[in-house]
């Protein structure tokens, strides 16, 4: 991309509305898929498997604990949806207690039965934790540091579709590449204000600097002001010793006010990488998700 195309779009208030909006969409799918794990676990948590089986109405539960679990290997299948539960939101029955419920089945108990003082616990997972730590970032920036307003639809997935948090983790993964420097060129400018030399900035968008008091801004009105629509906030963080001050500024290096909105989306696009990171080397969530959807 030239640089005249990222000046261009760093003055573009069509592309910094549709960035936020974007935004927001990942703060709903992140928020879905909390407020699922937490409906599921609350239905879940402590309960035998006896109490799900007999319980005809929570069918949906079964299928979530169990899909796809093998009695006579008593182990799951390569691409279970009961794997997946245990994998991604933590939803797990202990090994050793799988293979006593296999066992009790393949000796002739009925699978009430069988489910008898076998637990569902619910595990510490990563994946959750990034999710989450995620929503409370996209919270910060979206609610607490700019004045942007973005209106987009929350979503709820449904905790009795088997499906659900499958399609919640999708959505995540989908909308949050989206936003990633390589696909995203505002990402791709916000990370360029992280720690650079003000002179490079100068050049690349055709954009002075002023300083006042602790902070750096645009001279340009109209880009000032989209700043701090936005809430993208700049300082000095190592400049030479010298007494010219403009000279001093140019000489600069300059980046994000730590806990503003452009520091926070470092911190978020970080998240990102990570929760991508830990899906791309899990070979079983990645054939999983493959089966159900062509690309990930």
């Amino acid at each position: 991309m030239k640089y005249t195309e990222l000046r261009s779009i760093l003055l573009n208030h069509d592309k910094w509305d549709e960035y936020w909006r974007l935004l927001a969409k990942l703060y709903w799918r992140t928020l879905g898929f909390l407020q699922l794990y937490q409906e599921l676990t609350a239905m879940l948590s402590g309960r035998t498997l006896e109490d799900i089986i007999r319980d005809e109405e929570k069918e949906y539960l079964l299928k979530t604990i169990l899909g796809g679990f093998n009695a006579e290997k008593a182990k799951y299948s390569d691409r279970a949806l009961g794997l997946f539960y245990r994998k991604a939101p933590g939803i797990d029955i202990d090994s050793d207690e799988l293979r006593k419920f296999a066992t009790r089945l393949r000796e002739g108990d009925k699978p009430a039965d069988a489910g008898k003082d076998i637990k569902i616990g619910i595990n510490s997972n990563k994946i959750v934790d990034t999710i989450r730590e995620i929503n409370k970032t996209l919270y910060q920036i979206l609610y607490e540091k700019s004045r942007a307003e973005a209106e987009v639809e929350p979503i709820n997935y449904d905790a009795k579709d088997p499906l659900a948090a499958l399609r919640a983790l999708k959505d995540i993964l989908d909308t949050s590449k989206k936003l990633l420097p390589l696909y995203n060129p505002v990402t791709f400018i916000l990370q360029s204000f992280m720690s650079t030399p003000t002179f490079y900035l100068q050049h690349i968008y055709g954009i002075s600097f002023e300083q006042r008091n602790d902070q750096v801004e645009p001279k340009e009105e109209e880009l000032k002001e989209t700043f701090k629509t936005y809430g993208i906030r700049l300082q000095v963080l190592l400049a030479p010793d010298i007494l010219n001050k403009e000279e001093k500024l140019k000489r600069a290096i300059i980046g994000h006010v730590p806990q503003s909105s452009g520091w926070l989306l470092h911190k978020l696009i970080c998240l990102a990488y990570s929760l991508h990171g830990l899906i791309a080397t899990n070979n079983i969530l990645n054939k999983i998700l493959r089966k159900h959807y062509k690309r990930v």
